[in-house]
């Protein structure tokens, strides 16, 4: 697949960087002549210095052969102009680093939709997300959503003294009422999908798919329930700060933000969503 990667900073490096080793034949772009000229000299790729949105620098990458560009330079006004200057020259896939909250939280469904974005990279915001389920579910090593984040695949390891171990997964079944599914048991290197006669053991990672609901009646079933955080004090008002802020305060936890910076704590209290337990302190 040919790629096209506008931006050759630390992001930009490690997306180029990982197309080339999955074999794809990359160019790069950026408007920096001594950092496309250092990019070319260590990696197999092709690069052009101009910027991503300039009509003559796209074709003398090969826009019109390019089957996805991804824009990831330090702008996110520059990245979306990319992508959908990309997608009306007909490039089917588009991929845009955007960060700022004003973009991501309530306007990127219309965004995407005109301009044509496929997708977005967020960096803050998957750390928010991480550290968001990490308070909500802390009794997990690793969760993912989807079905629009209506069901969560959980995964937790097996202690020996756990009520799943020594069970076979149709005892399980049998003995707990919770709607939940194990997809997947890892033991040692191996991975295993489990039938009904599966034998759960001490140190399996297994993978639970339920919803948020029954995935929090199963562990207090099993004993691994712990206490939810209530209170979340926060100090700075960092990127990551304010989407970690926005998604426990939209799930009912007390936030307080701690931000030494006045013009920017009266920034934030305007735009994150309004709590009775939320508010803000000046150091």
């Amino acid at each position: 697949m040919k790629v096209i990667v506008v931006g050759c900073g630390k992001i930009g490096v490690t997306v180029m960087s990982s197309l080339v080793d999955e074999g794809h034949d990359v160019v790069v772009i950026d408007i920096d002549p001594q950092v496309v000229e250092n990019v070319t000299n260590i990696y197999d790729v092709m690069g052009v210095s101009g910027s991503g949105t300039d009509y003559d620098t796209l074709i003398e990458a090969g826009i019109k052969g390019a089957e996805l560009v991804v824009s990831v330079t330090s702008s996110d006004e520059l990245n979306m102009l990319c992508c959908y200057i990309a997608q009306r020259l007909g490039v089917q896939h588009t991929i845009a680093r955007i960060r700022s909250p004003q973009y991501n939280v309530n306007n990127f469904g219309f965004l995407r939709q005109q301009l044509g974005i496929s997708m977005s990279i967020n960096p803050e915001l998957i750390a928010a997300h991480e550290l968001f389920n990490s308070l909500r579910l802390p009794y997990a090593s690793k969760i993912e959503s989807f079905s629009q984040k209506n069901f969560e695949i959980v995964e937790m390891v097996l202690r020996e003294d756990s009520l799943l171990t020594g069970m076979t997964l149709m005892e399980i079944r049998n003995k707990l009422k919770q709607n939940f599914l194990i997809c997947a048991v890892q033991r040692g290197e191996r991975v295993y999908i489990p039938g009904g006669d599966f034998v759960l053991q001490k140190g399996d990672r297994i993978g639970l798919t339920a919803s948020l609901s029954e995935i929090q009646k199963l562990m207090k079933d099993l004993g691994f329930e712990r206490k939810q955080a209530k209170n979340v004090m926060i100090l700075g008002g960092s990127r990551l700060a304010y989407y970690l802020t926005h998604l426990l305060s939209m799930a009912g936890t007390n936030v307080k933000l701690i931000e030494k910076d006045p013009q920017k704590c009266e920034e934030l209290s305007r735009t994150l969503p309004p709590s009775r337990s939320f508010f803000w302190r000046r150091v």
